[in-house]
């Protein structure tokens, strides 16, 4: 007979899977190994599992479609980083055990088993391009795999709005299981976890909120209304791309403020204050706007390929930024700031351009940029698909071609270009991608 934990544990194509398993059982029902009940609610020590600013309410019985919600629902921004709630091994990404195969198309939630038994699920994860809806990224931290050693507080991912959340505001769907397979609830562990980086309702409430900024409030990351949306219209106008005007203070506008204040001169920490609301209301209407690659501030958060050629030059000059895999996370946020105090720049974690020349110079290179980047880890498209068919057809294995750039398209680049003289840093510059093309017509 199938134990309780391997029917709630098997989780075939959806959280309503388990919604269902659930509604079968009794909430009553104690279930073997475990004196907890369903839905129990849990003093549990653990991380809190979003790295930024966060609305909650307990929303485990809240009504779904499928049945009770059996999880909180952490409200934040696209984009925040994911942390693990405790130390363990991963064992589920995208509901694969195998990690060279990450069912890709699934994208993207992680499970992972706790040293103590227990059992934490992340889902809902970023498969988005920053600032679009488009489900052409990949929200899992390069190296993240089953079988993956964690510890407590490690980044996984980035919040987002995949699966069935498409049409709801990004959230991470966190669930918790005890060391007996019961679904317990995590509402006053994760309380007592955040401190004063969430707000939270009541339990009655049901619904996450977020009260609007107001005029003379400091707008962060996570600011809400009115005030933000004018915040956004006034830095399009000065030529920096905050993305849409929709009153959420987002990644895309936290970069365009952070390129605001490096600009003008002013403390570069993405907070609109009063100084920088002074600046914004005192700057004249036509400003250069903000390019696109090396020329732009890249701040943390970001995940695109002007990231990947920023890990590059770190790694390259020995201040390890961690995987060169496009995402400014903590510990590209910590390479680059020991770089600028190495450089005699102020130590602001911020690549602005003065920052950004520095670092090439010493790579080695000029101010005009370094090697433009085709294609890098996480990225999708035809380009992708091109290069895997090429990788494919010189017997460098790419896994699925599909064109998904996921840990098996990495390490075929990484083997052709170590076959090719290349630096086999996994990355499709233009001399990789010149050399792919030369060996498929030679």
């Amino acid at each position: 007979m199938m134990g309780t934990k391997a029917l709630v544990t098997r989780r075939i194509g959806s959280v309503a899977v388990i919604a269902v398993a659930y509604v079968v059982l009794s909430a009553s029902l104690a279930l073997a190994g475990s004196a907890r009940e369903y839905g129990a609610m849990v003093d549990y020590q653990l991380v809190f599992p979003v790295g930024g600013p966060v609305s909650l309410s307990d929303t485990f019985y809240a009504a779904r479609s499928n049945g009770d919600h059996h999880a909180q629902d952490l409200m934040a921004p696209k984009m925040t980083p994911v942390l693990a709630a405790a130390s363990g091994t991963v064992h589920y990404v995208n509901w694969s055990r195998n990690p060279d195969e990450l069912n890709a198309h699934r994208c993207c939630t992680i499970t992972i088993r706790h040293d103590d038994g227990w059992e934490s699920w992340y889902i809902h994860l970023n498969n988005d391009t920053p600032g679009t809806d488009d489900g052409q990224a990949w929200g899992i931290v390069e190296g993240i795999v089953p079988g993956t050693r964690v510890e407590a507080g490690q980044q996984i991912g980035w919040v987002g709005d995949s699966g069935n959340a498409e049409n709801t505001s990004p959230h991470l769907h966190f669930e918790l299981f005890d060391a007996g397979g019961v679904i317990v609830n995590p509402y006053n562990s994760l309380l007592n976890a955040c401190g004063s980086s969430c707000t939270s309702t009541s339990r009655a409430s049901q619904t996450p909120t977020t009260t609007a900024a107001g005029p003379n409030d400091t707008l962060i990351l996570g600011s809400r209304g009115d005030v933000v949306a004018d915040l956004q219209s006034t830095l399009r106008t000065l030529g920096f791309d905050p993305g849409p005007a929709d009153g959420i203070f987002g990644r895309m506008t936290l970069t365009a403020v952070v390129a605001f204040q490096s600009a003008k001169g002013l403390t570069v920490d993405g907070k609109v204050g009063p100084a920088t609301k002074s600046a914004l209301g005192s700057s004249p209407t036509a400003s250069a706007p903000v390019t696109s690659g090396p020329a732009a501030v890249v701040a943390y958060g970001i995940f695109d390929s002007s990231v990947v050629e920023l890990q590059g030059m770190l790694a390259k000059l020995g201040h390890a930024p961690g995987p060169v895999d496009g995402a400014f996370g903590p510990l590209t946020l910590v390479a680059v700031t020991r770089f600028q105090t190495a450089a005699g720049l102020p130590g602001t974690g911020t690549v602005d351009q003065a920052t950004w020349d520095a670092l090439v110079v010493a790579a080695g290179g000029s101010t005009g940029g370094t090697t433009t980047i085709v294609v890098g880890y996480a990225t999708r498209g035809a380009k992708v698909l091109e290069l895997q068919q090429m990788l494919a057809a010189l017997g460098h294995a790419p896994g699925p071609v599909d064109g998904i750039f996921g840990p098996m398209t990495r390490s075929a680049v990484a083997a052709f270009q170590s076959s090719s003289g290349l630096d086999p840093d996994g990355i499709v510059g233009q001399a990789t991608w010149d050399g792919l093309a030369t060996a498929q017509t030679g």
